[in-house]
């Protein structure tokens, strides 16, 4: 993947809320998801969602493995975007909602990653790809 750009967000919806969340890109490493995130109502005004839609990609960036490691790694990331997020587990997150990735790269791709999870299986991915 280029350095020179990167944007994503995640947005997951669920019976009563939308979930949004700011994406990484840990050079080396991939795509690591954290705050800002955002727990909105599924009624919420639609200039609401794209006010908190923006703030995550606005945040969104390239991350050096320094910085990555200095915020504490996957766990406490992890960790940290379950309790903005209002979940206690990975699997009941995936579970309990539809979710997709928005990212767009130095290509100006714009990449859309929707997840599924299957029970008694571990989530899938579908990815469409759009420049």
């Amino acid at each position: 993947m280029e350095k020179e750009f990167f944007k994503a967000i995640g947005l997951y919806i669920d019976s009563q809320y939308i979930k949004v969340y700011t994406e990484y890109w840990v050079y080396e490493r991939g795509r690591c998801s954290t705050v800002p995130a955002f727990v909105l109502r599924r009624d919420c005004s639609d200039e609401d969602l794209l006010k908190h839609i923006k703030i995550c990609f606005e945040n969104s960036k390239y991350i050096s493995e320094k910085e990555y490691d200095n915020l504490g790694g996957w766990d406490v990331l992890w960790d940290i975007l379950k309790k903005a997020l209002k979940k206690k587990s990975l699997k009941n997150f995936y579970q309990t909602s539809v979710g997709f990735c928005l990212e767009w790269t130095g290509e100006m791709a714009v990449h859309i990653s929707v997840w599924k999870y299957y029970v008694g299986k571990a989530a899938s991915q579908t990815t469409a790809d759009e420049t």
